[in-house]
């Protein structure tokens, strides 16, 4: 799975989730489809100093399938603002990898 930040003229305008094979698919059969229409709002931003707590919170009340990651610094977040994503897949291995932890086997 690949995530891809879209955006134009500077601005942040939405989020893929690109499965691979999918894309493989894609180019054989649909050739007119453009970025902009594959791309979802479902997105929140944040900045690199939030809590991951706070992150998680954030991803679940806007029902976002990704947080972008901006610098601190950064008012209104543009594109070269971007330092990166945070997935709810990278949540889940998270929390895992930390349940792991805790494991008595």
């Amino acid at each position: 799975m690949r995530r891809v930040v879209v955006t134009e003229d500077g601005h942040i305008r939405g989020v893929l989730r690109v499965n691979m094979a999918l894309r493989r698919g894609l180019a054989d059969n649909e050739r007119d489809i453009t970025v902009g229409e594959l791309t979802s709002r479902k997105f929140t931003v944040v900045q690199e100093s939030t809590v991951a707590f706070d992150v998680i919170c954030r991803i679940w009340t806007k029902a976002a399938i990704m947080a972008i990651v901006v610098r601190d610094e950064a008012g209104v977040p543009h594109a070269q603002d971007i330092v990166g994503v945070i997935t709810k897949e990278h949540i889940a291995d998270s929390v895992a990898e930390n349940v792991a932890s805790y494991r008595n086997d």
